[in-house]
This record gives C-alpha cells, sequence and structure tokens, in this order.
C-alpha cells in the first residue's frame, strides 16, 4: 500500500490550496446567511484536524485512515449539513489516490457528486476538481523526478565507492610493488656483496693463514702472498664503493624529484596547479643548497596559502655560470608593502647561513628568488 510520494513543497502547495477552499466555503457561508452554525462549525474543526493528523501521521495505514474518514465526514456534512462541503471532497479523493493505488483512474470517483449537488456550485467544484487534478499530476511528476534522481545518486554513490575501492587496491598493489622492489634491491646488494667481497675476504683469510705458517720457514714466499691479500682486499673495497656508488642516486635527482613530490603534494592537497621547470647543470648544487631551496619552497607554498588567494605556483630552478636561482611565483594578489614575518625572515637566514640572498617581489603576484653562490665560483658550462 503505497503510491508515489510528494516532495515537502508540493505538500504545502496542498495544504494552502485547501486553506484556499476552507476560506472560499467560509466566505459562501456567510453570504448564505450563516444557518447551523453549531454544526457548521463543528465538522470544519473535525475536518480540519483529520487533515491535521493525515499530514503528522507517517504510517501509510494511518493516513489512509484520516484521508476515508475526512471523505466520509465530507460526503455526510454534504447532504445532512450544508452542500458547501461537498468543495472539500475532490482534495479528499486526491489524498487517498495519493495513499493508495497511485492510480488517477480512481479521481472518476468525484465526479459522483454532480448527480446531487445544486447546480450553483457546480462551477465552483469543477474548477477545485481541476485545481486538485493538476496538483496531484504535478505532485506525481516532481515525485517520480525525484524518485529518478535519488536512484541516480545511489548509482553515482555505488560508483564513487567502487573508484575508492579502486585506488585502495592500487594504493595497496603499488606498497607492494614498492616492498618488492626494496627486496630485490636488497637481495642484489647482498648477492653483489657475497659474490665479490664475500669471496674476497674469505680468499684473503685463507691465504694469510698459509702466510702465517710460512713467515718462519719461507719469508720471501710469505710476503708474496701478503701482497696478494692485499692487493685481493684493495680491489674487495674498490668494489664495496662502487657498490654503494651505484646505489646512492645522485644528489641533483635527490633535489629535483623531492621538489616534484613536495608540488604534487601541495596540488593535492589544497587544488592550487603548480609547475616545475629547471635548467643548467644541477650537479652543481650541493646537498645543503638542496635543502635550503626545497625549505625555501615550502615556506613559499606555505604563504602563497595563507595570503595569496592564487590559482597557480610556478617554481624554476636555474644553475647559470656563477649562481643558482630558484624563484616560486604565484598569481595571486601580491603586496606593494611587504612585511616580513617569520616566514619570511627564516627564508633569508636559511639563504644567508650558506652565503646567499633573497629577493622578494610583491607587484606582479607573489615571488620569492632565492640566490646562492656555486661553489668554486663556476659550473664548467
Amino acid at each position: 500500500m503505497a503510491g508515489h510520494g510528494r516532495s515537502k513543497p508540493m505538500e504545502n502547495w496542498i495544504i494552502i490550496s485547501k486553506f484556499g477552499i476552507l476560506l472560499y466555503c467560509c466566505i459562501k457561508y456567510v453570504e448564505s446567511g450563516m444557518g447551523n452554525k453549531a454544526g457548521v462549525i463543528f465538522f470544519i474543526l473535525v475536518h480540519i484536524i483529520l487533515n491535521m493528523l493525515y499530514y503528522v501521521l507517517k504510517p501509510a495505514v494511518l493516513k489512509l485512515l484520516m484521508a476515508f474518514a475526512s471523505t466520509a465526514l465530507l460526503v455526510y456534512c454534504f447532504f445532512n449539513i450544508n452542500m458547501l462541503f461537498v468543495l472539500f471532497i475532490p482534495m479528499g479523493i486526491f489524498d487517498i489516490i495519493h495513499i493508495t493505488l497511485n492510480d488517477m483512474r480512481l479521481a472518476a470517483v468525484a465526479l459522483l457528486p454532480y448527480l446531487a449537488m445544486p447546480s450553483n456550485i457546480m462551477a465552483e467544484y469543477t474548477l477545485i476538481l481541476l485545481l486538485g487534478f493538476a496538483l496531484d499530476i504535478v505532485a506525481y511528476k516532481a515525485s517520480d523526478r525525484i524518485r529518478q534522481l535519488s536512484l541516480q545518486n545511489d548509482g553515482l554513490r555505488e560508483k564513487i565507492d567502487d573508484l575508492y575501492r579502486e585506488i585502495d587496491k592500487t594504493e595497496e598493489f603499488q606498497k607492494q610493488v614498492k616492498y618488492l622492489s626494496q627486496l630485490e634491491e636488497r637481495n642484489s646488494i647482498a648477492q653483489e656483496i657475497h659474490d665479490k667481497v664475500g669471496h674476497a675476504i674469505s680468499g684473503s683469510l685463507i691465504q694469510l693463514e698459509a702466510a702465517m705458517l710460512l713467515v718462519d720457514k719461507d719469508k720471501e714466499r710469505s710476503k708474496g702472498i701478503m701482497r696478494n691479500v692485499i692487493n685481493i682486499l684493495r680491489e674487495g673495497m674498490e668494489n664495496i664503493r662502487a657498490t654503494l656508488h651505484n646505489i646512492k642516486p645522485p644528489a641533483e635527482q635527490l633535489g629535483i624529484n623531492r621538489l616534484k613530490s613536495l608540488l604534487d603534494e601541495f596540488t593535492f592537497n589544497n587544488g592550487i596547479r603548480t609547475s616545475l621547470t629547471y635548467s643548467g647543470n644541477l650537479g652543481c648544487i650541493t646537498h645543503m643548497q638542496w635543502k635550503a631551496i626545497t625549505d625555501n619552497t615550502v615556506e613559499a607554498l606555505t604563504n602563497a596559502v595563507k595570503h595569496s588567494k592564487c590559482t597557480a605556483v610556478s617554481v624554476r630552478v636555474d644553475v647559470l655560470n656563477k649562481i643558482i636561482k630558484a624563484e616560486v611565483r604565484d598569481n595571486g594578489r601580491g603586496a606593494l608593502n611587504i612585511k616580513k614575518g617569520l616566514g619570511l625572515k627564516g627564508i633569508e637566514e636559511r639563504s644567508g647561513s650558506i652565503g646567499g640572498k633573497v629577493i622578494i617581489d610583491g607587484s606582479k603576484g607573489f615571488s620569492i628568488i632565492t640566490i646562492l653562490p656555486i661553489e668554486g665560483g663556476s659550473n664548467g658550462n
């Protein structure tokens, strides 16, 4: 037992329409001479109470009971109290249709009062019947649209949940790939150390033990064995250095990739576009200089979020002939009078501690330029 649901705005319009009908009937009743006042007032109050219960009660069975009771009361009042009560009947019938089968053919029941009503109220009854029919049609279309949107919303929610699950699976897969890569790298390092350094050390130990046995009997042969052990150990040390050199990435790769990761995280968290460009020999930038550039970039990005109201931030690192220039620029509102807080002072102090300078410009957006000297005075280009 469930018909189409009416939206809250549509219910409000129906209540306003019922109130308008009630007001019209009261005016007509006053104009007709106000006969049987006690009965009319009593049944109007009962009708109002039943309609209030109809809208307050939630279970469909109780709502249907209130609608039937109200309509039956109106039919009784039409025949026994005052014929104006017939004007309330169409809205009651549409309430019943709304709760039950939702079949608009049942509206034909509203035509039955024509058989008994006087001709002087037929016009008003027809207008109210058409009004109720129109409101119910609009309510049906609105509720059907709401139902479709709700289904679409549920479908979108399911798709979003599926996407989140896929993201979780992707992240888990990436973690597994990263972990496996680490295991493979560790295994490769261990195997390389075992094959080269391990064999060299174990061979050297055997030869040193032999040299110990020959040191009193054959000194020249013992010295030759020890020279050979020294060469083997030196070769093993070179293998260790080569292995460590292959493992450790160049400083420029660490520095520029750290900046890329920093900007990607900033874009993800704040929705602000970022770009990174660089030129020159990045190998000239030392570890301390990369740290200063990265820390200054973090502070500049924080400043952009707090004060700039920008939509894009660009970071550029240029290695020139004698200097390194790192600029962070946003497209925000800028500032003609720059007041240096702890953040900007920290950038200046950080750069100054390694011999650099900072240029701050707020004329077109906001720009922070860090200038650092190249150690040795030239990058070789």
